[in-house]
């Protein structure tokens, strides 16, 4: 079973790195056997370092998924997290880029591991223009 507490400790963890400049604890979430991923989201971590930011953290949007098995077994799921950011001398309130997290956990008392990172949809679709909130922003 996945608890709320398991994912704001999650992403109280990864927002905490980025001002601190832990690469390692920012990458630490994905899935280390996808190479591509973690340099991805190193990639990202360098990108963000070089800017401006006076706000940034992660905050939790809407999951998916089944993230409960009453035999113990692994579950996997998607959890839609925020990126809230303001960017100094330029944005007027934080800005919200939306990403959709898949994330697995092995067993009943294995970590969450996020192993697939793209742009969440906007809860409500028109038809008109992005599929996606704000992604990719900065």
């Amino acid at each position: 079973m996945v608890t709320d507490e398991e994912i704001t400790a999650l992403l109280k963890a990864h927002s905490e790195a980025l001002p601190s400049g832990d690469a390692k604890a920012f990458t630490s979430i994905f899935d280390q056997k996808n190479a591509a991923l973690v340099r991805g989201q190193a990639r990202l971590f360098a990108n963000l370092r070089k800017v401006p930011l006076t706000q940034m953290s992660y905050e939790t949007l809407r999951r998916t998924g089944r993230t409960e098995d009453s035999f113990g077994r692994g579950v996997t799921f998607t959890q839609d997290v925020a990126f809230v950011h303001r960017f100094a001398d330029i944005d007027l309130r934080p800005v919200s880029e939306w990403y959709r997290w898949t994330i697995e956990k092995a067993s009943a008392g294995a970590p969450l591991v996020v192993t697939k990172v793209g742009g969440a949809p906007p809860p409500i679709t028109s038809g008109e223009g992005s599929t996606t909130v704000y992604y990719p922003g900065p």
